[in-house]
């Protein structure tokens, strides 16, 4: 995963690092243009970096609003429909499950669907 991430960032200009440790700042600016900042943020997660779920549950913007959905209710088929019908998905672009999604979202015309990030030149 990170190679292939790399490889884009050297040919698109991606954040190569963003995508696996989905910083709080990059939630926040995906969700506060659109007025979601303050709506419910659910992290489907197959739970290999839990520091990821630790650091949002404690940042004190996202913090609040955040949670992970539990291995006991996960389901394939639930975690899918919550993720293709969510009002905003952002997806991990080395993930299958997430390609899936944002291919589903975009035959469906569901948009808000974020796979690759860059950053501006001031690193926001």
């Amino acid at each position: 995963g990170k190679r292939v991430l790399r490889r884009a960032h050297e040919k698109f200009g991606v954040d190569s690092s963003a995508s696996l440790e989905y910083p709080a700042d990059l939630i926040s600016s995906i969700v506060a243009p659109l007025g979601m900042d303050q709506n419910s943020i659910f992290m489907i997660t197959d739970g290999q970096d839990k520091n990821v779920a630790a650091r949002l549950s404690a940042d004190s913007n996202i913090g609040p609003v955040f949670q992970t959905i539990p291995k006991e209710i996960s389901a394939v088929k639930g975690d899918l429909m919550l993720a293709i019908l969510s009002d905003v998905f952002i997806g991990n672009p080395v993930s299958t499950f997430s390609l899936y999604i944002a291919q589903a979202r975009y035959a469906l015309g569901i948009e808000n669907s974020y796979l690759f990030y860059r950053r501006d030149e001031d690193g926001s």
